[in-house]
């Protein structure tokens, strides 16, 4: 294959690839509870219960994130995503009561963030079939940065 048809596949490619995110984008900002503006959201991306998501302006998810939300009885938002915050490829969030991650924050890829855990009171019941914790809100405040491990 010569140089010049090699460029212009790669091109297409590109174009293809941007237009296929902004369509994503557009499809999870109908799902998402409130969204901000300029939401770029890579494919694929796992979001349980979006209605309990609140996301910022200029905010960059890249692929494979995972939102596992759990809605309360009041419907309330129990995942606040900050303006012009990055978040890396695999980040899993787990909010069952309340994690807010602020503005200018920077999280790596790989990263998980979790407001409550797995319950271990019974050694002869697997893990899988006991409740979770109550859980505790988690903040993570302006400009921070997350590193992988």
């Amino acid at each position: 294959m010569n140089c010049n048809l090699r460029s212009l596949i790669m091109l297409v490619h590109k174009i293809i690839h941007r237009i296929w995110i902004k369509m994503y984008a557009f499809y999870i900002r109908l799902l998402i509870g409130k969204c901000g503006s300029n939401l770029h959201i890579e494919f694929p991306s796992i979001i349980y219960a979006p209605e309990c998501i609140k996301i910022g302006d200029n905010v960059h998810i890249r692929d494979h994130a995972w939102f596992n939300c759990t809605p309360n009885p009041n419907n309330d938002i129990v995942l606040k995503i900050g303006n012009e915050t990055y978040l890396g490829r695999f980040i899993e969030i787990s909010a069952k009561e309340e994690v807010e991650i602020g503005r200018n924050v920077m999280i790596a890829d790989r990263v998980y963030i979790g407001d409550h855990g797995h319950v271990f009171e019974d050694p002869n019941v697997p893990i899988i079939k006991q409740p979770l914790t109550a859980g505790k809100k988690i903040t993570i405040k302006d400009g921070a940065w997350i590193g992988v491990g």
